[in-house]
């Protein structure tokens, strides 16, 4: 019985000592996640987009919630001693943008391409969700 008391006494305490960031009606949650933008991997597999000798591949840009204004989102295609960044605008109030980007003139099959987001315009967009986590994608032509 005494081990009882003492078990209830210490819960008591924690208990109030955990509510001390509740002002009585709710939790603030208005500032979990800064939003972000983002490659898509729905259409590849394990981060790995196969695409054919055609010179174009289409990737997805997403985001969280849409902005109230127009973003302009660098990638870097590069690979194979190639280099060269696109400008891809995501439209205000849209959370995904579909694009093709233009591959090198000359490909053969088995090359691999790194296509990866360098910058946001705006400045204050965060760049994945998680920091490094999908922010590029592979590219393998087949």
């Amino acid at each position: 019985m005494k081990y009882i008391k003492i078990l209830m006494s210490i819960f008591c305490i924690l208990l109030l000592v955990g509510c001390n960031g509740y002002d009585g009606e709710s939790y603030d949650f208005s500032n979990s996640i800064q939003n972000y933008v983002e490659i898509s991997h729905n259409d590849c597999d394990k981060g790995i987009i196969v695409a054919s000798t055609d010179k174009k591949v289409k990737i997805e840009i997403v985001t969280q919630t849409p902005f109230n204004m127009d973003v302009t989102v660098k990638c870097k295609l590069e690979g194979n001693g190639y280099s060269k960044e696109n400008d891809i605008v995501l439209p205000r109030n849209e959370i995904t943008k579909k694009t093709e980007i233009e591959l090198p003139e000359v490909l053969s099959a088995g090359q691999v391409y790194t296509v990866s987001i360098v910058k946001c315009s705006p400045e204050d967009v965060r760049i994945g969700r998680i920091e490094g986590r999908y922010t590029s994608a592979k590219i393998k032509v087949k």
